[in-house]
Formats: structure tokens, C-alpha cells, sequence
């Protein structure tokens, strides 16, 4: 018999044993597809694709997830698996149906090579300007680096392309982490605050968000360095983001102002941080404070002494990364396909589950029929992402 794929966006809340009424809404969801499902008439076997990929969560999650579901479902003619990104502890009991698999690096291409999304085609070595893109405006990693730039004169557009998105709600965070009273805070949001990209940003009550796609890629091609600003400064477990695979794969040279030992992360999944550009190792300093300062000192380095630089190695290095990337994502779908035991002639199709903000949703349940070939070259997706459906 051959089975037909259901992709589930689980909701996403910051406990999820205490939020487990939003998982019940989510179910609900579930049951109203089997529904319609069985009304059309189709027979395949069915299989849920629970996807609980893009935050850093915990074992204790994961199982819950699991037993949560395995006992809603128990009635039903179904299989399930959970997919999950980063897990902050030790993974090893887990059942055998939830998986690991690399969102970010995996939404990064995807949202390259299915959705028609534009990168810059080659490193530019002509002279230093860097682009900071810090999303949005809470997090120290976003501020601090900011804060550098302008406090250095930095902040033009000869040296700089950066974005800021300032939202009201933010103040007290801003005020804290760079320790200024409300008058300097004016003065740092009306330097600082910046859209260069126009880009859409989506605002749910008291919070704004924006995933990272689409961008113009006019902000890579016309820059030569990122000052990567990631989501993560003080977890206890690294997790890379789109923020940095998205330099990656526009083929730029990268300093990250995040967590320590994220270059020492990502040369261990094969790619090039290019430390040997740095008179600073950065990389290894516990302190925030500390490790942002020698960040800071180290892309300073790289304005000052620009002609210096090894442009031939660095050049090598980013398009090494850039087909580090693209093979990982390509290895990480097969093995994917093999875990799910997922096989030509079997189906993929979505329910799309709106958050909390959203109120709960199904929107389309029409399935689409894939190959094994089209998930690895990338034509489609075993994972479709929740911002590409329309």
C-alpha cells in the first residue's frame, strides 16, 4: 500500500507540557483532515510528519510530544514521526520515530532553489562594506553590535549596509542591555533604525517577526563581509540559524557575534570561518561583553588592513561553504527518506497549522505526488516549510 505524507506545523510555546490545550487544537485539526480524507476516499496509508523543528527544546518535550500523540492517535489507522532541529540534552532514548534533521540549513536552501530566491553569484573582493542584518531589536547579540558601529561611525552607507527593526515594546530590553536612559534611546533608535530591504515584517499584538525570506540579494552582492548576528548568546546548546546559512549561500565571508564556540561548530560540519582573516581568536570568550568586543576589533581589522588579505583563499572558502551547504541538505534529505521509509509513488501533502496567532487553521489538503529524485535535486521537499505555502 502506499502512504500518503501528512506534514503537521506543530504549534510552538515556550513549555510544552504546560501548553498542551494548544496541542489539543491541534489534533482537533488532525481529525478534521482524516475526515476529509476518508469523505474523498483515499486509501493510502497514512503517515504524520510532525514538524517541531525550528526552537531549541529538551527530552522531556519530545517525549511528551510522542506519548501525547501516540495516545490521541491510537485509535486511528496511522503512523506518526517527529521531526525536531536541536535538543538542549542527551538524546539517546528517544523513540525511534522522532527524528533529527537540520531545519535551518534545510529552509535556507529550500527557500533558495523552490521559491525562486535570488543570491549573489560571486564573493566581491573590491573593498570592505559590510552587512549587519539583526532582525529584530531584544537580544544583545542584535544591539551590542550596532551600538559598536555607531559609536565608531561606522554606520554609513559607504562602510555598512544594516537593518533595525524598532518596536515600542522593546524599550525597557534595549535600555538594559546597553545601559542608557530614554533620551540616549531616541538618539540610538533614530541613527540606528533602518529597513534596507523593505522587507515585510509580520506583527502579532506585542511582537513583529520576519523569517528571513525573501531579501533582496542586492544586500550580498553589493557587500563583501556579514556581521552575523545570530538568534542565540547565553543557550546552553549551540544552534546555528538561517541567518548564517543565508551568507553562506550568497557566498560571503562571516564574523559572528553569537554564541562562543559557533566557528568551532560549523567547521566540524565541514565549513570555513575564516579565522585565519582575524588577529583575534574570538571564537572561545566565555564572556558576551568580551568575545563582542574582540568580534568588533576583528572586523575593524578587516576594514583597516582590507588590501592585505588573502582574497584568493578567502574566495576559495566561500564557494567551498556554498557547496558544503547544498550537499549537506542533499545527504540530510536521503537520509530522511530512508527513516521515513518514504518511496516512489508515495504522496506528500500539508496540513498548514496556524500558531497561536493564527487561531488554528486547516488550510488545504490536497496531496501532490513527489519522487524520491524530485526530494533529493531539490524540486520538492519532504519538509515544506509553513511560509511556503500559499
Amino acid at each position: 500500500m502506499s502512504k500518503l505524507f501528512v506534514h503537521v506545523r506543530l504549534p510552538y510555546f515556550s513549555d510544552v507540557m504546560d501548553d498542551a490545550p494548544q496541542y489539543e487544537e491541534c489534533f482537533s485539526d488532525m481529525q478534521i483532515f482524516l475526515k476529509n480524507i476518508k469523505s474523498r476516499g483515499i486509501n493510502e496509508q497514512i503517515v504524520f510528519v510532525l514538524n517541531h523543528m525550528w526552537e531549541i527544546t529538551f527530552v522531556k518535550d519530545l517525549n511528551f510530544l510522542h506519548n501525547f500523540f501516540k495516545n490521541k492517535l491510537k485509535n486511528y489507522n496511522v503512523d506518526f514521526f517527529i521531526l525536531y532541529s536541536v535538543c538542549a540534552d542527551d538524546q539517546d532514548d528517544l523513540p525511534k520515530n522522532i527524528i533529527k534533521y537540520n531545519f535551518f540549513q534545510s529552509k535556507t536552501v529550500h527557500a533558495t532553489t523552490i521559491n525562486n530566491q535570488q543570491t549573489a553569484k560571486k564573493w566581491d573582493k573590491s573593498k570592505f562594506r559590510g552587512l549587519l542584518l539583526t532582525g529584530k531589536a531584544h537580544k544583545p547579540q542584535r544591539l551590542i553590535p550596532l551600538k559598536f558601529l555607531l559609536d565608531n561611525n561606522l554606520l554609513n552607507e559607504i562602510d555598512m549596509e544594516w537593518s533595525f527593526f524598532y518596536y515600542k515594546e522593546y524599550a525597557v530590553d534595549i535600555k538594559r542591555f546597553l545601559n542608557i536612559n530614554n533620551g540616549e534611546l531616541q538618539h540610538f533608535v533614530s541613527s540606528a533604525s533602518r529597513n534596507p530591504d523593505n522587507i515585510k515584517v509580520s506583527q502579532y499584538g506585542n511582537l513583529f517577526s520576519y523569517d528571513g525570506f525573501p531579501y533582496s540579494q542586492n544586500l550580498y552582492s553589493d557587500t563583501s563581509w556579514s556581521l552575523i548576528s545570530e538568534t542565540g548568546a547565553n543557550r546552553s546548546v549551540l544552534w546555528i540559524t538561517e541567518k548564517t546559512y543565508r551568507a553562506i549561500i550568497n557566498r560571503h565571508p562571516f564574523i559572528l557575534f553569537g554564541q562562543p564556540g559557533s566557528e568551532e561548530h560549523l567547521r566540524s560540519q565541514g565549513f570555513k570561518t575564516f579565522e585565519y582573516c582575524f588577529p583575534i581568536n574570538y571564537d572561545n570568550i566565555t564572556s558576551n561583553e568580551h568575545r563582542f568586543e574582540a568580534a568588533f576589533k576583528n572586523i575593524c581589522h578587516i576594514r583597516e588592513n582590507w588590501k592585505n588579505l588573502d582574497f584568493e583563499r578567502i574566495n576559495d572558502d566561500v564557494n567551498h561553504n556554498y557547496n558544503v551547504l547544498f550537499n549537506s541538505v542533499v545527504n540530510e534529505q536521503k537520509q530522511l527518506i530512508k527513516k521515513l521509509k518514504f518511496n516512489d509513488g508515495d504522496k506528500i501533502c500539508d496540513i498548514l497549522l496556524y500558531d497561536l496567532f493564527h487561531f488554528g487553521h486547516v488550510f488545504g489538503a490536497d496531496a501532490e505526488v513527489s519522487t524520491v529524485e524530485d526530494v533529493v535535486n531539490g524540486k520538492k521537499s519532504i519538509i515544506y516549510y509553513y511560509w511556503d505555502i500559499r
